[in-house]
């Protein structure tokens, strides 16, 4: 058993790796998608039904998108919040089932479910892998909770490979993200610095 479970946590490192280097969104998804069943897999070995199911609805919500994106659609957004909502769903249930509320094993997987929602909502990759990173790190803080050697070493690459499929892919985008951030900064402190000049003139 122990066996199989480690080796599940090395096809989910392979199959994230591979989804964080590829440019085109459509690949990203698809390599998301495989990498998730194999972590409802692992969970389901290891009896973790909450953060199981939390990956199972992942699995199901990257095939979905995989379809639209095919098709050249958007997914709607008041689909992906429908599975958010889902994902609480499964929360809960786990909750009642197991007749207690655990926050460390039961908060983590939910708000990294809500981040993994909204990188797959995302037409720009460059915006889904920053995401996927964080995604990547509330699921190491999991692992390493609930410890698991295997999954830990996976997202410890995971969120390493991100930061490098950032800097090699998306060096452009942030450059002109900040750009523009710190160009109005630029244009609004001298606008705030004629009104002074203004006032002043006016005393």
């Amino acid at each position: 058993m122990e066996i199989a479970i480690n080796i599940l946590g090395y096809l989910v490192l392979l199959s994230a790796l591979i989804s964080m280097q590829v440019k085109k969104m459509q690949y990203l998804v698809i390599f998301q998608c495989v990498s998730n069943l194999f972590v409802v897999m692992q969970y389901l070995l290891r009896l973790e039904f909450s953060a199981m199911g939390i990956c199972t609805l992942g699995a199901i919500l990257t095939l979905i998108i995989f379809f639209y994106d095919r098709e050249g659609k958007k997914v709607p957004k008041p689909l992906i919040l429908v599975f958010i909502v889902s994902g609480i769903a499964v929360t809960v249930a786990v909750t009642l089932m197991n007749g207690s509320f655990k926050p460390k094993s039961d908060i983590v997987p939910l708000v990294a479910w809500i981040v993994f929602c909204l990188a797959m909502m995302q037409s720009r990759g460059w915006i889904a892998r920053v995401l996927m990173m964080i995604n990547g790190s509330l699921w190491l803080i999991h692992n390493l909770i609930n410890f698991d050697l295997s999954l830990a070493i996976t997202y410890i690459v995971l969120v390493l490979t991100s930061l490098i499929g950032i800097v090699r892919l998306d060096r452009a985008e942030w450059r002109a993200f900040f750009a523009r951030i710190f160009g109005e900064r630029a244009k609004n402190g001298g606008k705030t610095e004629k009104i002074s000049e203004k006032s002043e003139e006016n005393v």
